[in-house]
């Protein structure tokens, strides 16, 4: 009898046996595979990115070392931002008060702070989208932005750990919230808004993302008071700080296409397809891309059939688990957290869409700043596109999810590769105005500065104040008063300069150095002479009267006999309306300030036209200082210098005497831009070409050789095709 009922036990528990040998496994709990996952997310990031932390300081990296080293923490706090244009106390002065102490002000202790804060982005955006949308979602989001090149220059650059804080900060919001810890998450959403203004619309995205489908809108904003206190209180700081914009600052001035703007730069982010020239960047180092997307994809395939029994991956409960849902209702009921706070099955559906409101939301506050937008202040925007994309992936087969993340990554590295910047600012730029290739370009280009004024100057007097001229547009070797300098000789009372800032008052407070840069070689001018003369020439010709004025003083202070320096100041001091010493001056120079007319005019003329340019300068010398103020002679004066190969020094000075002398003449105008255009001014020489069109009529208008010359200057500034090989080094850089 016994052997009987095991048999008809065995028996009846075979298809129980076989049924369980059919059913899914056992769910897997997300710590099986999430820390191998973001494992091969971050071999993939490095492998992509390499020599970040290699990167030395750059740009504002100074600025903000310095408020740091000179306050106290909460002096660091209240005082003004060095820069003056944005309220973000923890991504500014906090982080770097405590990095710079930590680290010794080393840029490697902040290359691990931005590493780390890039570990914990993948590590919250993979765990909010594996809830959301499941884990396949999650899967393909992480890759995504894991291989994006919006975060290159957040890990590059020190000073952008200001993305990475307030993407961080915003996304542990938005989890910490799902999770019904609103009070810790208000917290985190204070780092995220004193890190960065993109991420100010983090409310409205938590209420999308945490409400029901069936709740009243009233009910879940209500719930989220916490997060619209913050944010009140955030803002009412923001506004209050935004009074005390430095002069210097860049205005925002969006403009009413801002947010238009803001999201078509979004889309070509999303994809990569930033133009150079008209065409995108080429693909970099193959190989290692060719590598992190065969472990990233590797890892996708792998993981995506066990997506249904991982847990919280998306499938409905079933056999056994089921009829124990069922049985255990009444109690389960009873003891359900609340409705807002429950752990509800992913609604991929749902996510798309709240994905893509999420890059919308978080593009949005780019528009404030649409003038000089980079792809890297996308990043939290980003991370919207990335649910979205995963959402809409998770429900394809593996090998479309596959496919999507290489195909963007490819766009990405496209992205990557630009090697150009805009440098004009206006929001409907097809290239970043900030990028890698700007960084390393600047980054390197100051390492070798620093290492010449070294190699020139191993010490350096207390209170010395240098000068530079040649400096390349884009490198940030000389920003302010010289932070640059001050750390790279740890000496707080350095300061430094652009000639064209000279004044008497920085040469008086010590000694003075001036150095030159010719492409990547520094070399020191020598302070003969000649050389207060030689460096006021350059300044006027770049329309820099003041500090030349004050040269041209200091100058006379060690050789009152020099009497073109006299005659120079006595030009500029005409301009100024200063007659009564314009005058003196002059006649300290030998000159007569009579205003004419000049009778050599003619015979000068005639000598030049018969060949005898010599004889015509002699000529014409002699006549302007007898007439110091007749404008014609000296217009006629640089006429025939500037075709004397070597007077081009007393053409240029005296095309400035005619234009002072007769403002209102548009011939002046004309001659004096077309100098400028021969010295490489070029900003200037378009405004004096500007001025001469504007006062002179019909026959401006018509004048051919003005209208080439334009058309010439707009490929040489900012946003012409000359001006973007110029900064990528295609064409030399001209000084």
């Amino acid at each position: 009898m016994a052997r009987h009922k095991a048999r008809r036990a065995s028996a009846a528990a075979t298809p129980a046996a076989r049924a369980a040998a059919r059913a899914p496994a056992p769910p897997i709990a997300p710590v099986a595979w999430a820390p191998v996952w973001l494992a091969v997310l971050l071999v993939a990031s490095f492998v992509i990115r390499p020599g970040v932390l290699r990167a030395p300081f750059y740009g504002d990296d100074f600025n903000f070392l310095e408020l740091a080293r000179g306050h106290t923490l909460w002096g660091a706090l209240t005082a003004p931002d060095p820069l003056g244009n944005y309220f973000r106390p923890v991504s500014r002065p906090l982080t770097f008060w405590v990095l710079g102490r930590l680290g010794h002000e080393s840029p490697l202790a902040f290359h691990l702070a931005s590493w780390a804060l890039w570990v914990a982005i993948l590590a919250l955006l993979l765990d909010l989208t594996r809830r959301l949308a499941g884990m396949r979602a999650a899967l393909i989001a992480t890759a995504f932005l894991a291989l994006h090149y919006a975060a290159d220059v957040a890990l590059l650059w020190a000073s952008d750990l200001q993305d990475l804080l307030a993407t961080a900060g915003a996304l542990a919001t938005l989890v910490l919230y799902t999770r019904g810890r609103r009070l810790a998450a208000s917290l985190t959403l204070a780092v995220a808004l004193l890190s960065k203004e993109s991420t100010a619309l983090v409310p409205v995205l938590a209420v999308l993302i945490d409400r029901g489908p069936s709740e009243p809108w009233r009910t879940a904003v209500r719930r989220s008071w916490p997060l619209w206190a913050c944010f009140a209180i955030w803002l009412a700081l923001w506004l209050f700080m935004s009074t005390r914009r430095v002069a210097g600052a860049v205005p925002l001035h969006p403009g009413p296409l801002a947010p238009v703007a803001a999201l078509f730069h979004l889309v070509q982010v999303a994809t990569g397809l930033e133009w150079q020239a008209g065409r995108p960047g080429p693909v970099v180092e193959p190989a290692r891309l060719a590598f992190a997307l065969i472990i990233v994809i590797a890892g996708i395939l792998a993981l995506w059939g066990y997506g249904a029994r991982l847990a919280g991956g998306g499938s409905a409960p079933t056999g056994a688990a089921s009829r124990s849902a069922a049985a255990g209702g009444a109690a389960g009921a009873a003891a359900a957290p609340k409705p807002h706070a429950a752990p509800r099955p992913p609604r991929p559906g749902a996510a798309v869409r709240v994905g893509l409101a999420w890059a919308v939301l978080g593009a949005l506050p780019v528009s404030a700043a649409i003038r000089f937008w980079s792809a890297y202040g996308y990043l939290f925007a980003l991370c919207g596109v990335a649910l979205a994309l995963g959402a809409w992936a998770a429900s394809r087969p593996r090998i479309v999810g596959a496919a999507v993340v290489a195909l963007l990554a490819l766009g990405s590295d496209a992205g990557r590769g630009i090697s150009s910047l805009a440098i004009d600012y206006t929001p409907w730029t097809m290239v970043s105005h900030i990028n890698v290739f700007g960084l390393l370009r600047g980054m390197s280009y100051n390492v070798h500065g620093i290492a010449a004024l070294r190699a020139l100057h191993p010490t350096l007097p207390p209170r010395s104040s240098l000068f530079f001229a040649g400096l390349p547009k884009g490198t940030a070797f000389q920003t302010g008063d010289g932070p640059l300098v001050r750390w790279a000789y740890r000496d707080s009372t350095l300061h430094s300069y652009y000639w064209s800032s000279f004044s008497i008052d920085k040469a008086r407070r010590g000694p003075t150095y001036f150095f030159s840069f010719d492409i990547d070689s520094l070399s020191e001018v020598e302070q003969d002479a000649e050389f207060y003369r030689r460096m006021a020439l350059g300044l006027m010709l770049g329309d820099s009267d003041t500090p030349a004025r004050d040269l041209l003083t200091l100058g006379l202070e060690k050789d009152p006999s020099d009497q073109p320096s006299h005659y120079w100041l006595g030009i500029l001091e005409w301009e100024r309306g200063r007659r009564d010493t314009a005058q003196a001056l002059l006649r300290a120079a030998g000159m007569t300030p009579d205003r004419g007319p000049t009778p050599e005019i003619k015979p000068a003329l005639e000598r030049f036209a018969a060949g005898d340019t010599a004889r015509a300068l002699e000529l014409l010398i002699g006549a302007t200082a007898r007439h110091a103020l007749d404008p014609v002679a000296h217009a006629t004066l640089a006429d025939i210098a500037l075709r004397s190969p070597r007077g081009a020094s007393m053409g240029t000075i005296e095309a400035l005497a005619a234009r002072i002398l007769a403002p209102d003449d548009p011939a002046m105008w004309r001659r004096w831009g077309l100098v400028q255009v021969a010295g490489h001014r070029y900003d200037q020489a378009g405004r004096s070409l500007d001025h001469y069109l504007a006062i002179g009529g019909p026959a401006a208008a018509a004048d051919s050789q003005v209208a080439r010359t334009r058309r010439a200057l707009r490929r040489v500034l900012p946003g012409g095709d000359v001006a973007r090989r110029v900064l990528s080094g295609e064409v030399p850089f001209q000084h």
